[in-house]
């Protein structure tokens, strides 16, 4: 069935034209597939193979050295967390010359257009730096999965570009998304604008907001999944700086929520601003640090009247935690009481 023929879900962005892999492309395309790497693989049609994956890696790591940089430079701990987990992806990344069907479990492909057969699993984004046959381009395009991303930088759609939608309607299916999540958390009296604010100085009006949500988890992770594929789907998308806010924002209520949802204790404390200088006075190890923050955290949540977050954090000390952590979960409550 040719693009013609079926309904097209696929999108266009017409990126400008780079004549050599030495004249930006390389470091134009790691910072492209940078922001979309949390999406799948990627697929990049070049002349040459080897010497643009080489290039385009160097760029990448450099990329990575700079988050590294970034982390080792503040002491947010939520922005540490989330740096680290974005500079292990980046490592973790597989780069090859070879087609997918000769290397599948790699993540990002560099190939030549006459290489352009198979596509790999989950591959959400399709690079074009030369120009492709029509025929062996569309057949291409037509095994990406809906809402796929086609990058232009050589002119190489120019006889699809009818049947392609433009990137534009990404970044409004992420407007109309957040919507969607404004609206539910304003049934909730949930502002969240008011929660971006005020969140830093005041920490405290995020448990409020978790605790309340927990009673409707399962809609609200919906709700927040939706976005934030749109929001992936859209990406290079830059909002600005508080629109940005909002939406990390949002991130972080719905990864707290769905950590303590579905048992990930660690994800939960790790993702949790505490005192750290209360944890450095303090000896032991790394289950000792555990117990601390369990008993700190209760302790705290039960004085804020979060009924539903000291539920939540007892059952899953008792099924995650050592006997003793968990008896310490149930003591710190029955004294809370």
């Amino acid at each position: 069935m040719s693009m013609q023929e079926k309904k097209l879900t696929h999108y266009l962005e017409i990126r400008p034209a780079r004549h050599t892999m030495h004249d930006g492309l390389a470091t134009d395309l790691a910072r492209h597939l940078h922001s979309r790497q949390h999406l799948g693989s990627a697929v990049i049609v070049t002349e040459e193979p080897l010497k643009l994956l080489a290039v385009v890696r160097k760029q990448w790591f450099k990329l990575a050295r700079g988050l590294q940089r970034e982390r080792a430079s503040t002491v947010n701990a939520q922005k540490i967390l989330h740096l680290t987990y974005a500079v292990t992806r980046m490592h973790n990344l597989a780069f090859t010359a070879k087609p997918p069907e000769q290397r599948p479990e790699a993540d990002v492909f560099f190939v030549r257009g006459d290489q352009l057969r198979l596509t790999p699993a989950q591959c959400y984004s399709l690079y074009l730096t030369k120009p492709v046959e029509a025929v062996t381009l569309e057949s291409f395009i037509s095994q990406l999965p809906p809402e796929s991303l086609i990058v232009d930088y050589a002119s190489a759609t120019s006889r699809l570009t009818a049947h392609l939608k433009a990137k534009a309607t990404l970044s409004e299916q992420v407007r109309t998304q957040w919507l969607h999540v404004t609206e539910f958390l304003r049934k909730l009296h949930i502002n969240i604008e008011d929660l971006a604010r005020q969140a830093t100085l005041q920490p405290s009006l995020l448990d409020d907001a978790i605790d309340l949500l927990l009673d409707y988890s399962a809609d609200f992770l919906r709700v927040a999944s939706s976005f934030q594929h749109s929001l992936q789907l859209a990406q290079p998308y830059e909002p600005a700086r508080e629109t940005k806010l909002l939406y990390n924002t949002l991130a972080l209520l719905a990864h707290r929520v769905q950590s303590l949802n579905t048992g990930q204790l660690d994800d939960y404390l790790n993702s949790v601003v505490l005192d750290s200088s209360f944890f450095l006075r303090e000896s032991g190890g790394v289950k000792d640090q555990r117990r601390r923050q369990l008993s700190w955290l209760l302790a705290y949540h039960q004085q804020a009247g979060h009924t539903r977050i000291c539920q939540k954090l007892n059952a899953l000390a008792w099924q995650h935690s050592g006997a003793s952590e968990a008896r310490l979960a149930a003591a710190v409550l029955t004294l809370a009481d």
